[in-house]
């Protein structure tokens, strides 16, 4: 089974460059994989803040990317669990 992917906007916010299984973007295109897709700053509004929203220059608009209110994604239900999602999660360092 093959996983068909495309229209995404990649990027890395430490400066390096992204990468297909060690191929450049260009390359793993020339395969039939993510077609369509650009690795380009998002533009978010202030990811220092958390501000996720898109500028309305992003290229993640021009390839169709609708925002959205993310305000209301998340947990529902039970309001433990809702409340322990709005304390945040950190993943451990490492595993046993």
């Amino acid at each position: 089974m093959q996983t068909v992917t495309g229209t995404n906007c990649w990027w890395n916010t430490a400066g390096e460059p992204v990468r297909f299984l060690d191929k450049p973007l260009a390359d793993w295109q020339a395969a039939g994989h993510e077609l369509g897709s650009v690795v380009a700053d998002p533009l978010f509004v202030d990811p220092a803040t958390r501000d996720y929203r898109l500028r309305p220059e992003s290229p993640a608009i021009a390839l169709g990317f609708k925002p959205y209110d993310w305000s209301q994604a998340g947990v529902v239900g039970d309001p433990a669990w809702v409340a322990r999602a709005r304390e945040g999660w950190e993943a451990p360092a490492s595993r046993p």
